[in-house]
């Protein structure tokens, strides 16, 4: 800094420029603290959004956000009296709103006053590499691809057939989440990459069992998704491209540079993966859109395609829909790569951190397993030639969803600390939101603001998530936090704690993890099903314990998009439970 001075005090053109800039910055930071302001738009109490001050003309917030983005909302929320400030994103203004009330306003809102197109498109074009040329053919088809997902995964009954494949598969598969066999060749594709090893015995705590040490989350990330895609894109995807999961990964990794228009050559490793594995994606998926445009020809689409019998009502009434608008093979992928992504960035992510949680929680498996027990039935086969097989699995999804609020209010608790999801909107017309008394802090009035036309909206779920003024200690996993007291069923022959709990029920609240309005999560309630059935199968088939001395050990967050990813491994070792133990 030294020589730097010395250079710039025998220098007059460079001292001037640093003059220049200097006084640029705090000039920039005082006009814009008073021009930011909150002022009275008229006698009946309405108000412009304030915005906060920003120290860089022109690009104002916008490095905060990149760099710092939740920590940076969350101290602002903090230190604001209500739930409603703007920020200056290189020349863009987003209202950021983060309380329940204004959230209910905005998501209340419909088209033409506020939509999401925009948004979308600059997804679909900057993340899944979608072509601007195609824009128009895109919007044709969207209703059509919407329709989709909306009929077989919001509607029944195509939303239990769709289920019912999922966690058909589940029930096969959850016995075998380890193999126990120390060779690559013999182990089961979504176990190799958790590094397994396999011991003779575990330890006291485990038993004399087998066991099994791997790192959790890429094993539960892979299990998971080696049930979810056959299920949704057919077992003939998977074998045509068995490394989709991998490239799905380093897309999700990426996905946050991709959003800023990073290129394929900036120096950052996960940029170019990112890249290459879209690009793979999007050719895989072309691929599969082509065979199934000459199987509904009437045409055979090759050996490789042999059978897509499997092929999910979701994935078939979107090729139709892109063929009812002659849109070719090659611009549907980016279209269908965003429903991959959803579908496996977020529900796979989830059942690691509940079981972690769970887990971690002194007490709580064992009150969860004494809730469930009931819906996931274990059974061990007949011995054959002396040749032991796997347990089988009977998973009862209606009696999970309906008799067992613990779980669910571990579900909402883990998507309530783990999940960052967020929603932005663009508003078309100016329109007025409103504060209730209970989201404004103590000694502030509720007060109506006005959202101008051109201005964008940013709805940072995770902000209000975090609040302390509606979830009491809001960093601390509460897994009862989201239960809530109903009216008896009368049956008093259950276990007092079984007793209790089914007098409760869970409910949502003010958690908006899914978003909300028209553009809510069109999978949310497949993905409720889905994660809810995964996780009760393994705690009914499996132990697990930490590998460290130190216990149990929650991980920190890597940023990320949507359910988070931890910043560090967690080895665990693995045994099945002894059949008495499950019955």
């Amino acid at each position: 800094m030294e020589r730097l001075w010395d250079k710039t005090s025998t220098n007059p053109v460079a001292s001037a420029v640093l003059l220049l800039l200097a006084l640029t910055i705090c000039v920039t930071r005082i006009l814009t603290g008073l021009a930011g302001k909150p002022k009275y738009l008229n006698g009946e109490g309405l108000r412009s959004v304030g915005m906060l001050p920003y120290w860089i003309p022109f690009l104002g917030h916008l490095f905060s956000f990149i760099a710092k983005f939740e920590e940076f909302l969350q101290q602002t929320s903090y230190r604001a009296s209500h739930g409603i400030f703007s920020v200056n994103l290189a020349g863009s203004v987003h209202n950021v709103i983060y309380t329940p009330s204004l959230i209910q306003n905005i998501f209340q809102q419909r088209a033409p006053i506020v939509n999401s197109e925009a948004i979308n498109w600059y997804i679909m074009v900057n993340v899944f590499g979608a072509d601007r040329r195609y824009k128009k053919d895109y919007f044709l088809a969207f209703e059509g691809l919407i329709a989709a997902v909306r009929n077989n995964l919001l509607r029944e009954p195509s939303l239990s057939i769709a289920v019912d494949a999922t966690v058909k598969a589940m029930q096969e598969e959850i016995p075998n989440l380890v193999s126990f066999c120390q060779s690559p060749v013999d182990q089961n594709l979504w176990e190799r990459t958790s590094s397994p090893i396999t011991c003779a015995n575990g330890s006291e705590a485990m038993g004399s069992s087998v066991i099994v040490e791997v790192s959790l989350f890429p094993l539960i990330r892979n299990f998971v998704g080696h049930i979810s895609m056959p299920s949704l894109m057919g077992e003939a995807f998977m074998e045509y491209y068995p490394t989709v999961l991998d490239d799905m990964w380093a897309l999700d990794e990426g996905f946050n540079y991709l959003a800023i228009g990073l290129p394929r050559w900036f120096p950052v490793r996960s940029v170019t993966k990112a890249h290459l594995a879209r690009a793979r994606l999007n050719a895989a998926l072309a691929e599969i859109h082509t065979a199934l445009d000459t199987l509904a020809a009437g045409g055979e689409p090759g050996p490789e395609w042999r059978d897509l019998s499997d092929v999910s009502r979701v994935m078939l009434e979107r090729n139709a829909a892109w063929r009812s608008h002659c849109i070719r093979p090659n611009e549907r992928g980016p279209g269908d790569l965003g429903i991959l992504w959803a579908m496996h960035a977020n529900a796979n992510n989830l059942v690691f951190w509940i079981l972690v949680r769970m887990w971690a929680t002194p007490g709580l498996v064992e009150r969860v397993r004494e809730e469930i027990e009931p819906f996931v039935q274990i059974s061990q086969p007949m011995q054959t030639f002396g040749i032991h097989e796997a347990p089988r699995m009977k998973i009862g999804l209606a009696g999970l969803l309906k008799e067992c609020p613990l779980l669910k209010s571990c579900y909402l608790e883990t998507l309530r600390l783990d999940s960052r999801p967020a929603s932005v909107k663009k508003i078309e017309r100016d329109f007025i939101v409103r504060e209730t008394r209970q989201d404004v802090r103590a000694g502030a009035q509720p007060e109506s603001y006005l959202l101008k036309a051109g201005t964008y909206i940013n709805i940072p779920h995770a902000v209000h998530q975090l609040d302390p003024r509606f979830f009491e200690d809001p960093t601390v996993f509460k897994p009862g936090r989201f239960l809530v007291r109903k009216g008896q069923d009368g049956q008093k022959q259950r276990p007092r704690r079984q007793q209790e709990q089914q007098e409760m029920t869970a409910q949502v609240g003010t958690l908006k993890p899914w978003g909300g309005g028209a553009s809510m999560c069109k999978g949310r309630m497949f993905a409720e099903r889905e994660v809810l059935a995964f996780v009760a199968g393994i705690l009914v088939m499996w132990d697990l314990e930490p590998v460290t001395p130190r216990g149990w050990v929650v991980p920190a967050h890597r940023k990320t998009t949507g359910v988070a990813v931890p910043s560090t491994d967690v080895r665990v070792r693995l045994r099945r439970r002894h059949r008495s133990s499950m019955i």
